[in-house]
């Protein structure tokens, strides 16, 4: 046939939430040996700037990539067995996934995370959490959760201590007799009130430094 053969640009049908992925940033950690997955969960220290990264798939696993990445030559045929063109979600200047922070011992504590459209197909949920403590992180696209969501985000008091935090508790501050021994207990605290557990830094060896700051969400 004339023209044949004929060149088609086979463009990615809507991104499925089940096939999307999340791929984590440098200031979290597994919370099990090896690799992430969306079961393990994930570890923070208090106070650290913290991303991770959703990538979009539709439901044949193809990669949705933004708009244009495919070459502009006219009309495409989408993944599906329809022959309407679909352009990918993600060439939206409003990323399609909702990110919340819920704290599991206040549910009443819920944060929305902000999630940015990188104009690639990935979309970038940067934070940034000052309370210790363990949040079910819920990642849904278009009220459809994610595989493996809610995950969970389990948060350590920062590495360092703070003076001005810390707390002295015990009768020896309130009564003390002259040649009698008083005692009393000093909390050591992170600078922003959290109580420093023994053992904690033991269970973060493997965790690497903190980076720069971001607003807070919790």
């Amino acid at each position: 046939m004339f023209g044949s053969p004929f060149q088609v640009h086979v463009l990615p049908s809507d991104a499925s939430a089940p096939h999307c992925t999340i791929s984590p940033g440098p200031a979290l950690s597994s919370r099990s040996p090896g690799p992430f997955s969306e079961y393990s969960g994930w570890q923070v220290e208090a106070g650290a700037q913290s991303e991770f990264t959703i990538k979009e798939f539709d439901c044949y696993g193809n990669p949705v990539l933004a708009q244009g990445a495919l070459g502009a030559r006219g009309q495409g045929v989408t993944a599906s067995s329809s022959s309407k063109v679909v352009g990918p979600s993600s060439s939206s200047s409003v990323s399609p996934f909702h990110v919340q922070f819920i704290e599991r011992c206040a549910l009443h504590n819920i944060t929305d995370g902000a999630v940015s459209p990188c104009g690639d197909g990935t979309h970038a949920c940067a934070f940034r959490v000052l309370r210790s403590g363990e949040y079910d992180v819920h990642v849904e696209l278009r009220s459809v959760p994610l595989k493996g969501s809610p995950f969970l985000l389990e948060v350590f008091a920062a590495a360092r201590t703070d003076p001005l935090q810390c707390r002295a508790e015990g009768e020896g501050l309130l009564h003390a007799s002259s040649r009698t021994p008083a005692t009393f207990v000093v909390q050591a605290c992170d600078e922003y009130g959290n109580m420093r557990l023994k053992g904690e830094m033991a269970a973060r060896a493997q965790r690497l430094p903190v980076v720069s700051k971001l607003p807070h969400v919790c």
